[in-house]
């Protein structure tokens, strides 16, 4: 609310005429309408009242000494703040009834010949105060609204617990951190703060002792850092502090700080007293951070290298080793499939895939399944997304490349991260791959980030479709350029009518929904030779390749054995 409007709590009527005995004569008919009611002399003296009131109505005398009622009227309409106020003129010369519509021109909405009837006037007034009351009524309705709005956009990223930001508010407070070091060339990394003895606090004094405990530690942790650090809530017992344009060692400090502060003495609760135990992840950022779920995924696992540091080596460690170094990815490498064109069968493209380092974690199924166990998914498939599409840069250009990605991703990062991680990738067309299996929660969540990925000129496929697990509901609802049929649909179609129906029908809808169908797992080429009689066009498999390393690839434009 401005400075103008904040004096302003009732409604007003500004009556100006260079007759004293004019103004009050106006005004006493107007005393019972509950209005404020002012009275000046003068057109100057109005225009400058009316820059600090707001007025519902002005009564307006047309000829008065000096400025005249003409003029301050066309000097209203020239500002800003008092264009649209309403105008009544007020007059006792019978020659300005020729001249009423020099008043309208000016911006009067009524014209009034003295003397004046006192209920016309009263009528005429009255329905300015009330436009002018219902109008004051729906401003404070909009400003409620307006405060609600921000303290509800306020609670969606702050943790009603601690008054921190929550994961979503550190998400877009990492973005906007990202964005600035980028264009510096600045520094950015983050700290995991983990309180070890949180769940016996909890268990011996109840969760109202454990919420004040929590409080508590924040504050704590908050008072060691800078202004310029973000400090949020990720979990029950755990604490993310972003730190910009800070170098490593100086966030090593940094950390050292908070894990002291918590520290610093008991934490008194009506029980008893209880100390909290904090370990601390420090990790350096690399600009191509995509989301706070691979932000979180870096800071854990310095924080396990730092619990690692406490505790005899197993014989496990080798398999920890190997995963933590798909983490920061590297290890990873991309394999690729080739796409067939039946008709010819020439090689139209490549399906991408990720394949970690020779040994226990070389499978997808492998690193993904001990990705879930560790609450890294994200990072490990965005590692496998980047490592994938920098081996797409490598192959001929006129390909489509096809890439995977989990649905759970699209949602977790951010969409300019999003549309900037495929902007950056290979000009060649890309495509992604989304397992309709992999769909979690109603598809429609997916809708904006498939359309900010189409706007740099990404395809989308629905992947695994007839697999018997999902429903075409997500193909129709996304629209996909590509629907690729699961292998367990295309073994042995063509000896089994069935699966030859559904995939006629896959056709149909193909055509109606204006996507190309992509046959996997072809085997047989009796099964090769069905799809091509049934319209499907493009298939990959074992038939023409099993996925193979990209040196092998590059050179190869038709058929592969």
């Amino acid at each position: 609310m401005s400075a103008r409007d904040a004096s302003d709590q009732n409604s007003k009527v500004l009556v100006v005429d260079d007759q004293g005995t004019s103004q009050i004569l106006l005004t006493r008919m107007l005393a019972d309408l509950g209005a404020d009611l002012f009275r000046v002399g003068s057109g100057e003296r109005a225009l400058e009242l009316m820059q600090k009131h707001r007025f519902a109505v002005v009564l307006l005398d047309v000829e008065m000494a000096g400025m005249s009622g003409i003029e301050t009227a066309q000097a209203m309409r020239a500002q800003e703040v008092t264009r649209y106020v309403p105008l009544i003129f007020v007059t006792g010369l019978e020659e300005d009834r020729s001249r009423r519509f020099d008043g309208y021109d000016a911006g009067a909405v009524d014209y009034l010949f003295k003397p004046v009837e006192r209920e016309v006037l009263r009528s005429k007034v009255r329905v300015f105060l009330e436009l002018d009351r219902n109008k004051r009524a729906l401003e404070a309705a909009l400003r409620r609204l307006a405060d609600a709005n921000r303290q509800l956009a306020r609670l969606g990223v702050i943790d009603p617990l601690t008054g921190l930001y929550n994961r979503r508010g550190l998400e877009a407070e990492l973005q906007r951190q990202l964005i600035v070091a980028r264009r510096v060339g600045a520094g950015l990394t983050a700290c995991i703060i983990n309180c070890e003895n949180f769940r016996a606090i909890n268990s011996a004094y109840g969760h109202g002792a454990g919420d004040m405990v929590l409080r508590t530690v924040a504050r704590r942790i908050e008072g060691a850092l800078r202004a310029s650090d973000t400090l949020g809530r990720i979990g029950g017992d755990e604490f993310l502090a972003l730190f910009p344009q800070t170098r490593l060692a100086q966030a090593h400090v940094l950390a050292e700080q908070a894990r002291l502060a918590v520290g610093t003495g008991p934490i008194l609760l009506a029980p008893g007293s209880v100390e909290v135990r904090v370990r601390i992840g420090v990790a350096s950022l690399p600009w191509d951070t995509s989301s706070l779920a691979e932000l979180v995924a870096r800071t854990r696992l310095a924080l396990n290298d730092r619990r690692a540091l406490d505790s005899p080596r197993d014989e496990n460690n080798g398999v920890s080793d190997l995963f933590r170094n798909l983490m920061l990815g590297t290890g990873l490498r991309a394999v690729g499939q080739p796409i067939i064109d039946l008709e010819d069968e020439h090689v139209e493209g490549y399906e991408l895939l990720a394949r970690g380092p020779r040994g226990p974690l070389s499978k997808p199924y492998q690193f993904l399944q001990l990705a879930r166990e560790q609450h890294v998914l994200t990072m490990i498939d965005l590692q496998c997304l980047k490592t994938c599409l920098a081996a797409a840069a490598g192959l001929p250009s006129d390909m489509q490349v096809h890439v995977n990605v989990f649905p759970t991703t699209l949602l977790d990062v951010s969409i300019d991260e999003l549309q900037q991680l495929f902007a950056n990738s290979r000009g060649a067309r890309v495509c992604v791959e989304l397992s309709e299996e992999q769909f979690v929660g109603d598809p429609e969540e997916l809708v904006e980030r498939i359309a900010a990925l189409r706007e740099v000129g990404v395809a989308i496929a629905v992947d695994d479709v007839g697999k018997g697990t999902g429903t075409l509901d997500s193909v129709i609802l996304l629209e996909p350029d590509v629907v690729k049929i699961d292998r367990d649909l295309v073994h042995g179609a063509f000896d089994d009518v069935r699966k030859e129906r559904l995939l006629r029908r896959l056709v149909s809808l193909s055509d109606v929904l204006g996507c190309e169908l992509v046959a996997e797992g072809v085997e047989d080429p009796r099964d090769a030779t069905l799809l091509r009689s049934i319209g499907i066009r493009r298939a990959q498999g074992f038939l023409w390749s099993r996925p193979r390393e990209l040196e092998d690839l590059r050179a190869v434009k038709r058929v592969l054995i």
